[in-house]
């Protein structure tokens, strides 16, 4: 009945570039369950990113910790070394 030789027309399709997700979409047409899953992950996402960055915080905060640990160890050792040697000599 349709017949592409008889109609003369080819479908074609030109792409460009590729489609881009809109960052600013969140519900679509389709149906409530893609809807839900959208908002689900898009949650977990949003989640992820917020323990991320407060794990960095406390990595930073150790790290920070461990040097000021070090400073002190350094400073006692340095006392002890000196008491040690003013007490029995070099």
């Amino acid at each position: 009945m349709f017949d592409q030789k008889a109609t003369g027309v080819k479908p074609n399709i030109e792409l460009t570039a590729p489609a881009t997700a809109n960052p600013n979409f969140k519900f679509s047409k389709i149906n409530g369950e893609s809807d839900f899953h959208l908002m689900v992950t898009k949650d977990q996402e949003d989640l992820y990113h917020k323990m991320s960055n407060e794990n960095a915080d406390l990595k930073d905060a150790l790290k920070y910790l461990q040097k000021e640990l070090l400073e002190i160890v350094s400073l006692k050792h340095d006392v002890y070394v000196r008491r040690f040697k003013a007490e029995f000599g070099s």
